[in-house]
């Protein structure tokens, strides 16, 4: 059976992506296909060296796996080597099939040992700093206005459909009263940024916009900038971060439904189909606190969220 390599993560039916009733956000594996599909996955990715984690819980798992398995091997050659000095000798061909199959296993132990030490060499390499986006910056402000237009291509198309656009969106971003924070790698690249907006005289502030670079996600780098977003509203006495976001595309449930009735029931029972970063947020511990419907045109919300910060 052959299985479609493209934007396979957004098919209906892949693990995380649930499109029955009642199944929301992510789900576990509950098919013979689906579990081949991720194991061919997972194999693939550890047999090229492209296997990438930044979870400590992963890698250390994987790692006391890894060492399991090489010990066995060792321990088997012990037997065939060394053993037969006391013990009674087995047939030669015995030893070698238990030669060839310690020899498996240790390379698997090897294998993924070698990935563990690619992941955390990355892992020094890759730590970033965020800082505040300088408007004299002028590389990085341009750097930032491209990530834009290359994270908000694919779903939300019309946010900013140029580089012109996306460069006032970031001018308007520094200015003197808001908040516009970037991550560099250590070269000085930009990895992505966040932005805040005051409202209600300082005490609500508006998470806009956020982006991290396409290729960089899934790595703690958004994570990081929303949490440092959080202390820097907090530390200007801020008491709740607001933010809306878009369903253009038919992400979630929300998309194309009748918002006017049964509103808090279409909410309560939101499904994600392509992965909306209404989830992302709610892992942060943002509640979704309304909608509004049509917002991006005919059945397309804007979906509100808030967390509160400060007492």
């Amino acid at each position: 059976m052959s299985f479609p390599q493209d934007k396979h993560s957004q098919l209906p039916g892949w693990p995380g992506y649930r499109t029955r009733p009642g199944r929301s956000g992510l789900d576990y594996i509950d098919t013979q296909i689906e579990m081949a599909h991720v194991q061919g996955v997972l194999f693939r990715e550890f047999i090229t060296f492209r296997f990438r984690s930044r979870n400590p819980a992963v890698l250390i798992a994987l790692s006391l796996s890894g060492l399991n398995y090489l010990t066995l091997m060792i321990y088997e050659w012990w037997l065939v080597f060394f053993a037969p000095m006391w013990d009674y000798r087995r047939p030669i061909w015995q030893d070698i099939l238990l030669i060839l199959w310690s020899t498996l296993v240790g390379s698997i132990g090897i294998v993924i040992l070698i990935n563990i030490v690619i992941n955390v060499s990355l892992l020094m390499e890759s730590l970033f700093t965020i800082v505040d986006l300088e408007l004299g910056d002028t590389e990085a402000v341009e750097q930032a206005a491209a990530l834009l237009v290359e994270g908000f291509r694919e779903h939300w198309p019309d946010a900013w459909p140029d580089l012109v656009s996306a460069l006032k969106e970031v001018r308007q971003m520094l200015a003197e009263d808001r908040i516009c924070r970037v991550a560099l790698d250590k070269e000085g690249n930009v990895l992505g940024w966040i932005g805040g907006i005051p409202e209600y005289d300082g005490n609500v502030w508006e998470l806009h916009p956020l982006v991290v670079k396409p290729d960089e996600q899934q790595q703690g780098i958004g994570r990081a900038l929303v949490q440092d977003f959080e202390t820097q509203v907090r530390q200007r006495g801020g008491l709740t971060i607001t933010l809306g976001s878009d369903d253009e595309d038919n992400m979630t449930s929300l998309a194309n439904a009748d918002l006017y009735k049964n509103t808090w029931e279409h909410i309560a029972n939101i499904r994600n189909f392509k992965g909306h970063p209404y989830e992302f947020y709610q892992k942060m511990g943002y509640t979704i606190t309304g909608v509004v419907p049509d917002a991006n045109g005919l059945g397309k919300p804007d979906i509100l969220m808030a967390k509160r910060i400060g007492r």
